[in-house]
């Protein structure tokens, strides 16, 4: 005999953290529930918006075919709401008078004191900060394990001189598809972290989430920063690609996106995590539909 169970659903974007009890019989099909959040948050679509666990695992397309039992029995009663329009081009009206919702992942990752607040690349102790940036993100990583949410992503600073941990390379990844796989740069200017990185992913992805990616932005970028007349981008020469940026507005348009007490760490969760939760299920259906061709 079936019983109803109550879900609550946290959006992480919003003038406030707004929290969407949902009570449901355990039979209910979990689409349906999807689909009265959309309502509730003014979304037509159900490709709106991406349900995540509030440690991060942002459910596919497949969960939506399960019963609302099954969602509670494999991932508890707690949920994140990513509302794909936020991210990208065009979501100034959608992110007015909004900000930055912190969530369970962040409340792991203590920031910075005080004093770390201006070392940058070019300050003294910049290789000390370094240090510190690697021990927030085992942190991340630690917390993620705990959760029994397999890694998304891997970066180490590239300390090459003159290149000096400015840049940090990588790779970012489908958790429930790990064979859904970019190459990733992070790129920290000598204002960070007054300023947050840049975050680049291979060119591969334009195919797949190019309405959210900055096509032009690139890196390596050419020595006049146009693009190029034979359309052949710079390679990077460690990886032997181009990069294209992924689209960071929401950071400066929700209140709190980006302090200078953060880390790369916090960076991850709130432009890289985030732009990629909210493109996730794109990517997977265009990546399979390649697949298939």
């Amino acid at each position: 005999m079936s019983s109803e169970i109550t879900l609550r659903f946290t959006n992480r974007v919003g003038a406030k953290k707004d929290v969407f009890p949902f009570p449901a019989d355990e039979s209910l099909p979990f689409v349906d529930v999807v689909q009265e959040i959309c309502k509730k948050l003014n979304e037509k679509n159900i490709n709106a918006i991406n349900i995540a666990t509030p440690a991060g695992y942002v459910l596919t397309k497949s969960h939506l075919t399960k019963n609302v039992g099954e969602i509670k029995e494999q991932f508890g009663e707690d949920f994140e709401i990513i509302v794909v329009g936020t991210v990208g081009m065009g979501s100034e009206e959608k992110n007015a008078g909004k900000a930055w919702q912190v969530g369970l992942a962040e409340l792991q990752i203590p920031p910075f004191s005080a004093q770390w607040e201006v070392v940058g690349p070019r300050h003294p102790q910049w290789m000390k900060r370094i240090e510190l940036e690697g021990v927030l993100l085992k942190k991340y990583l630690d917390f993620l394990k705990s959760e029994s949410i397999p890694p998304w992503f891997k970066i180490m600073p590239d300390m090459k001189p003159p290149i000096n941990g400015s840049i940090w390379r990588g790779y970012i990844c489908v958790p429930s598809r790990p064979e859904i796989k970019f190459d990733m740069v992070i790129l920290l200017s000598a204002e960070y972290p007054k300023v947050p990185p840049r975050a680049f992913v291979e060119e591969s992805l334009i195919g797949l989430a190019g309405s959210k990616i900055y096509t032009k932005n690139r890196f390596p970028p050419t020595k006049d920063g146009k693009e190029p007349a034979s359309g052949e981008w710079p390679k990077d020469p460690v990886t032997g690609k181009s990069f294209v940026m992924i689209c960071h507005d929401h950071m400066s348009q929700l209140q709190g996106a980006w302090m200078s007490n953060l880390a790369i760490v916090h960076f991850f969760i709130r432009e890289v995590w985030y732009w990629f939760a909210a493109m996730q299920n794109y990517i997977i259906e265009d990546y399979d539909k390649q697949s298939e061709n």
